[in-house]
């Protein structure tokens, strides 16, 4: 008689088997490897857990809340959780939190430092990263990975983190290009290395940055290479399967009038290249210069999903200096500052962008503003602007210029430009459209009807 679906599993006492596969298919007489799931071990203070990390325990399950004060590192090949989505590991004022080396993971946990500090950074002792993954965790502190000294690679999966308060201001390291040096970000990968064997591979879902009216103190998301060089020259890039945003909230707190230093709520800065990019939720900056969307880089595909907001001088709802083959924003791109533009293109290269609708409210805000290859613009609920002639900085330079509509600069070169539900001005020395000398467009389309 067949005997089927049965499994005797002698020598293994229960409390090591912690979790089975699906064994409908195993036979007996059949050699199968059984393998029981990884246990932890459990600490529940700093002495405990100091004493696991020297033992190089591979996993270590927090099991309640305490105080550090040192900060920690973590092994290579060293796993960390918490007990629950609540447990916090909290580290005395002033000094860093967890240090990754290679192949780490944490998960399940809530760290905070003084939102100056760094709540989870690599070290730069070894060649590489490794497989690092960060899952379900919340900040008070930034977190940030470079590739730097002896770092070259690795790979990095975050999902479902939550940096709700960080201070990044005084990081004085900063990429510089189009006439402006750009803060780093509560979230930052950053490639430094200028090998060509050198990349950092990153894998981001759910990211949330700071909170409605609570920004964080910087760039939000800050995805970096080396530098302007690095993608034609693939050497010491930043490649990105999947960037995917939750709500953003961030500022540079920019003193106003600063014409060479940027923020953006989420920034690809030369040297990255993404190929698809998600924000799901409303993304905000708050002050003078703050970009909200900016890309120096790479990327393939950009959808945002939900409202686009500035509340600064010269926060610009969506800029492009780089190469972006699809751009859909699905919500409405609203500024509120002085010269604070919707949407402009001055270098680089866009494929299809397509915008529902695009709102300004400040004096020398324009609606779109382009002087590059944009092969089709569509908007399909209208471009409205609601200011004069201002003050806003272009290119790391404070120029004046007027909130026109739809504003084509010398450069321009477009297949096709489609303006539905109208373009709106108020102010009394502005256009509805603004076209220059050394404009070419095949076709431009200009509807009162919006268009869903």
């Amino acid at each position: 008689m067949k005997r089927t679906k049965k499994l005797l599993v002698i020598g293994i006492s229960a409390a090591s088997i912690l979790a089975f596969q699906d064994f409908s298919g195993y036979q007996i007489g059949q050699p199968h490897k059984v393998m029981a799931a990884e246990t932890y071990l459990k600490v529940s203070n700093q002495t405990e857990l100091l004493e696991a990390l020297k033992k190089n325990n591979s996993a270590i399950e927090i099991m309640q809340t305490f105080t550090v004060d040192q900060p920690i590192k973590i092994p290579v090949n060293v796993t960390i959780k918490g007990n629950t989505k609540d447990t916090k590991l909290i580290f005395q004022s002033n000094i860093d939190g967890i240090e990754v080396t290679n192949n780490n993971s944490i998960s399940n946990l809530r760290i905070e430092v003084s939102p100056k500090n760094r709540a989870i950074y690599n070290s730069y002792t070894q060649n590489s990263i490794g497989n690092l993954k960060v899952e379900n965790v919340e900040t008070i502190g930034s977190v940030e990975i470079l590739a730097k000294s002896k770092v070259q690679n690795g790979n990095i999966a975050i999902k479902n983190l939550h940096i709700i308060e960080a201070d990044v201001l005084d990081k004085l390291e900063r990429p510089t290009g189009f006439g402006v040096s750009v803060i780093q970000g509560a979230l930052t990968i950053w490639n430094q290395q200028p090998s060509k064997d050198s990349n950092l591979s990153v894998h981001l879902d759910e990211i949330n940055i700071g909170e409605k009216g609570k920004p964080v103190l910087g760039s939000g998301i800050f995805l970096s290479g080396y530098g302007h060089n690095a993608l034609p020259n693939n050497n010491g890039i930043l490649t990105a399967d999947v960037v995917n945003t939750g709500e953003i909230h961030s500022t540079g707190n920019i003193k106003f009038g600063t014409p060479d230093v940027i923020s953006g709520g989420v920034f690809v800065v030369h040297g990255a290249k993404v190929n698809n990019l998600t924000n799901k939720e409303k993304v905000t900056t708050y002050g003078a210069n703050d970009m909200v969307l900016d890309n120096w880089g790479e990327v393939s595909q950009w959808i945002a999903q939900d409202s686009i907001i500035s509340y600064g001088p010269s926060g610009v709802g969506f800029v492009n200096f780089g190469k972006i083959d699809k751009l859909n924003v699905l919500g409405t791109i609203e500024t509120f500052g002085l010269g604070a533009r919707g949407f402009n293109a001055y270098t680089g290269v866009i494929g299809t962008a397509n915008f529902q609708k695009i709102i300004t409210h400040g004096d020398g805000a324009t609606g779109i503003q382009t002087s590059t290859q944009v092969e089709n613009i569509t908007v399909n609920d209208g471009i409205f602007t609601y200011g004069n002639i201002g003050d806003s900085l272009v290119q790391g330079v404070i120029k004046k210029i007027a909130a026109h509509g739809l504003s084509l600069l010398k450069g321009t070169n477009a297949n096709k430009i489609e303006i539905n539900g109208g373009i709106h001005v108020e102010g009394k020395d502005v256009n509805t459209l603004n076209v220059e000398n050394g404009v070419y467009m095949k076709s431009l389309i200009v509807n009162e009807q919006s268009k869903n």
